[in-house]
């Protein structure tokens, strides 16, 4: 299981930065807060982040735009399999279409180191 290591500290160093840090600052979904969240899936596809399907329990990341940094441990299995025995930041971006019941979650995520 992954382990979170701490809240994201938007200083991954790439494109999300910025995006997540005015989106957290922004409380209620105005206009301003959506032009955002479709700036920021157009840059989850630039940076070439993973998007899977999982339940919010799993991560602890429950709304749309909440994100951490996470220890990948080395026997992972699933979508991150491939991030075994790295630092990832997993990022919420929608719920799933996918994932029945309500706790299912779209995220996107990535190596950082």
């Amino acid at each position: 299981m992954t382990t979170k290591i701490g809240p994201d500290s938007f200083n991954v160093g790439d494109a999300i930065d910025d995006i997540l840090r005015e989106i957290s600052n922004t409380v209620s979904w105005t206009k301003r807060k959506c032009e955002l969240f479709t700036q920021l899936n157009q840059s989850l596809e630039i940076e070439k982040y993973i998007v899977f399907h999982s339940d919010f329990r799993t991560y602890g990341l429950q709304t749309k735009g909440s994100s951490a940094i996470y220890s990948v441990p080395d026997d992972q299995r699933g979508t991150l399999k491939e991030y075994a025995g790295k630092k990832a930041r997993i990022i919420c971006v929608d719920y799933s279409d996918r994932w029945p019941g309500y706790s299912g979650r779209k995220f996107a995520a990535k190596v950082i180191s």
